[in-house]
C-alpha cells in the first residue's frame, strides 16, 4: 500500500500538470484565428458593379482568380487582416465543384480507418484538421448548418465493436482537436428493431444493428455564396478591409512586370463584353480543377498538378431517406462507400470517384449512376426498377485531387491523397490545390500566412480571425432577434416567417434555412412587389413556384437584386438549387426565370434568347434517363 500511495502522489504529480499542458496546447492551437467576440455590423455587401469599378482604379495586395469556396475563404481571411482584395470568377460563385458536393460537413471516417489500417499519420492529420473546421462551419452560418444523424448498417456480429471503436475513436478525436466544443451529440449504437424504425427503407435482411455517428449538412452553394457576400461586405467586423467581388469575369492572361513576376490578370467582363487589367501585388490561383491551366497562363513550363475525378450524385424523392437521418454504405461491392441523406426535401445518393477528362460542365456517366442504382437496390428495400424510374437529377462534380509527380499513374484516383497543398512557382503566382469543402478556411489561412511569410511588400493590419466568424444572413440587423433564433436546431425564425407572411410552415423553413435574417428582407420586398402590380395581391410573391417544393416566386428577384445572379442557371441551378433537385421541373421554369430577369436586367431579345439556350444545355447535363 505504501508503494502505490508513492505511486499516486509522485506519478500523479508528473501526470497532472502533462495533461494540463497537453490540454493547454491544443486549447492554443483551437483558439488560432480565432475571431473572439467581435462585433458584427452586419452591413450590406458591395454591388457588383461597383466592386467592378473599384477593380479598374485599385491596385490590390491580392487578386484572387476563383470564387469557388477556396477563392472566397482567401478573400475573407484576407479582409479579415486589413488587405486589399479582389475576386474573380469565370462563371458564378460555386459554378464548379463547389455546388457538387455530397453537403456534407465531415472529417471523414473513411478516411481516419485508412488512417489506422495503413498506419498514415498524414491521413491522420487530415481528419483532425478537417473535425477542427467542422466546428468552424457549424458557428459560422448557424441558419444554414445542422448536425445530421448518420446510420451504418452492421451485417456481422464481429463488426460491432470494430464499427464501435472506429465511431467513438472520431467522436473523441473531435472532442480534443475542439476542445469539447464540438457542436455535435455523440453516437449510439441502435438495435436492428431500432435501425429499421431509424431509416425505415434499410434492408433488414442479414442486419444485426447500426452505429449512428453525426457529421455537419449544408447547403454548399448557398454557403459559398454567402462567403462571397460577407467579403465584400465593408466593416464587417473592426479592421476589416471589405473585398471587390464579381463573377461572370474571365481571365485571359496573366500580366507579369520587367522582372517576370506575376502582377495582375488581364479581365474581361463578359456580362459587358469589356476587358480591364486587375494589378494586385500578389496573384492567388484558386480554380479548383482548373488550377493547371491558370499556371500554364504564367508559365507554359508549368508541370501538372492536378487530378480531376468525377464523383457522381442523384436525387430521389424524399421518402427514399427520413428527414432527420442518413445512411452511410461503409463498403459496397467494390469496397467503395454510399450516402443517402436527405437534403433540400429530397434525398441524394452517391458518391463514386472515378478519373476525369477536365470540363467545365461535366455530366454523369451512365455506369457510374447504374452502380448507384445497383448498389442501392442490395441495401435498401427497394427493386432496381423503381429506383430507375425514381431518378429526379442526376449530376457530377470534378474533385481537384492533387497528385505526386513521381508516382506511377494506375487510373485511379482514390488512393490520391484529399490534402491541400500551396504552391508558389518561380514567377511569383501562389496557387491552392486540392483540398475539400469542410477545410476551406483552413486552405486560406494556410496560403494567407505563406504569403505573408515570403511577401515582404504586403502588409497586414491584423491576425487572421475567420475562424468562427458569423457569415451575412446569421444576424439580425435590427438587434431584434437573437442569432440563437435563426439557428437551424431551434431557432424560432421559421414561425416568425410563417406568422408575419402567411407562408406555408415548409416554405418558412426553407426561407430560414437557406437566408437566415435576410429571408425577413425577402418576403418584405415581395409584400411591396405585390403592392406595386395591378392585378396581384400583396403575397403573390411569396406563392409556390412549382407544387410540390418550398420554393417561392420572390427568391428570383430577390438573387437578381442582392445576390448577383446574372444568368437563369445562376438562379435555378444555384440560388434556388432546383436544378440539382428537380431537372425536370427547372427546365419548365426557365421562360419564367428569364422573363422575370429580363425586365430587372434589361435583357436585350438576343440576349435573352442566348440566356435561355445556356440553361438548357445545363439542364441536359443534370438529367439521366434510363
Amino acid at each position: 500500500m505504501r508503494r502505490l500511495a508513492s505511486f499516486v502522489k509522485y506519478g500523479g504529480g508528473v501526470l497532472v500538470p502533462t495533461a494540463a499542458a497537453g490540454y493547454g496546447a491544443l486549447y492554443w492551437h483551437h483558439s488560432k484565428g480565432s475571431v473572439g467576440n467581435a462585433k458584427y455590423s452586419w452591413s450590406t455587401p458591395k454591388t457588383r458593379d461597383e466592386s467592378l469599378e473599384e477593380m479598374k482604379t485599385t491596385t490590390y495586395d491580392l487578386v484572387v482568380v476563383g470564387g469557388g469556396a477556396t477563392g472566397c475563404g482567401v478573400a475573407i481571411d484576407a479582409a479579415s487582416r486589413g488587405l486589399k482584395c479582389a475576386v474573380v470568377e469565370r462563371d458564378d460563385f460555386a459554378s464548379g465543384t463547389s455546388s457538387r458536393s455530397t453537403k456534407l460537413i465531415h472529417g471523414g471516417v473513411r478516411y481516419l480507418e485508412a488512417a489506422f489500417k495503413k498506419l498514415d499519420i498524414g491521413q491522420f492529420f487530415l481528419v483532425c484538421e478537417a473535425l477542427e473546421e467542422r466546428s468552424h462551419m457549424m458557428k459560422a452560418a448557424p441558419f444554414q448548418s445542422r448536425p445530421l444523424p448518420i446510420v451504418t448498417p452492421i451485417y456481422t456480429y464481429w463488426q460491432i465493436p470494430y464499427f464501435w471503436a472506429g465511431i467513438k475513436a472520431y467522436d473523441w478525436i473531435a472532442k480534443l482537436v475542439c476542445c469539447f466544443d464540438t457542436g455535435m451529440p455523440e453516437c449510439f449504437y441502435a438495435s436492428r428493431a431500432n435501425s429499421k424504425f431509424l431509416f425505415p427503407l434499410l434492408s433488414t435482411k442479414g442486419l444485426t444493428g447500426s452505429l449512428v455517428y453525426y457529421d455537419g449538412q449544408q447547403n454548399d452553394s448557398r454557403m459559398n455564396l454567402f462567403l462571397a457576400l460577407t467579403a465584400a461586405a465593408p466593416k464587417w467586423i473592426e479592421g476589416y478591409e471589405a473585398a471587390s467581388v464579381a463573377n461572370h469575369c474571365e481571365v485571359q492572361k496573366v500580366l507579369k512586370d520587367e522582372k517576370g513576376q506575376v502582377c495582375g490578370v488581364q479581365v474581361r467582363d463578359l456580362v459587358k463584353n469589356q476587358s480591364f487589367e486587375l494589378r494586385g501585388k500578389v496573384v492567388v490561383n484558386c480554380t479548383g480543377p482548373f488550377g493547371d491551366q491558370i499556371r500554364e497562363m504564367a508559365d507554359p513550363k508549368y508541370q501538372k498538378l492536378i487530378s480531376p475525378a468525377a464523383g457522381v450524385h442523384v436525387v430521389m424523392p424524399r421518402w427514399y431517406a427520413p428527414p432527420n437521418f442518413g445512411l452511410i454504405i461503409p463498403e459496397t461491392s467494390d469496397k467503395r462507400v454510399l450516402f443517402y441523406l436527405p437534403w433540400e426535401g429530397n434525398t441524394i445518393v452517391g458518391t463514386t470517384d472515378t478519373k476525369s477528362t477536365l470540363t467545365s460542365l461535366p455530366s454523369p456517366d451512365t455506369k457510374d449512376v447504374e452502380w448507384i442504382l445497383r448498389e442501392s437496390a442490395r441495401f435498401l428495400s427497394v427493386d432496381l426498377e423503381d429506383l430507375r424510374r425514381d431518378v429526379k437529377s442526376a449530376w457530377s462534380g470534378l474533385r481537384p485531387l492533387v497528385k505526386d509527380p513521381k508516382a506511377p499513374a494506375d487510373g485511379s484516383t482514390a488512393k490520391l491523397s484529399r490534402t491541400h497543398e500551396i504552391v508558389v512557382d518561380s514567377n511569383g503566382l501562389v496557387s491552392v490545390m486540392g483540398g475539400k469543402w469542410t477545410t476551406y478556411r483552413r486552405m486560406a489561412q494556410d496560403a494567407m500566412d505563406q504569403i505573408l511569410q515570403t511577401r515582404p511588400d504586403v502588409h497586414a493590419r491584423g491576425r487572421c480571425r475567420t475562424k468562427n466568424m458569423r457569415l451575412l444572413g446569421s444576424g439580425d440587423p435590427s438587434g431584434k432577434y437573437s442569432v440563437e433564433d435563426g439557428a437551424a436546431i431551434g431557432g424560432r425564425l421559421p414561425f416568425v416567417i410563417q406568422k408575419n407572411f402567411g407562408v406555408s410552415m415548409e416554405s418558412a423553413e426553407h426561407l430560414s434555412r437557406n437566408y437566415g435574417f435576410r429571408a425577413l428582407d425577402l418576403c418584405k420586398e415581395a409584400v411591396d412587389d405585390g403592392k406595386g402590380k395591378k392585378g396581384t395581391d400583396a403575397s403573390s410573391g411569396l406563392s409556390l413556384l412549382v407544387p410540390g417544393q418550398p420554393f417561392v416566386r420572390a427568391e428570383i428577384p430577390f438573387a437578381v437584386r442582392h445576390e448577383m445572379a446574372i444568368t437563369i442557371v445562376d438562379v435555378l441551378a444555384r440560388r434556388l438549387r432546383l436544378a440539382f433537385i428537380d431537372a425536370d421541373a427547372a427546365k419548365s421554369l426557365v421562360k419564367e426565370t428569364g422573363d422575370t430577369m429580363e425586365g430587372l436586367l434589361g435583357w436585350s431579345p438576343s440576349v435573352k434568347k442566348q440566356r435561355i439556350a445556356e440553361a438548357e444545355e445545363f439542364l441536359e447535363t443534370m438529367q439521366w434517363k434510363p
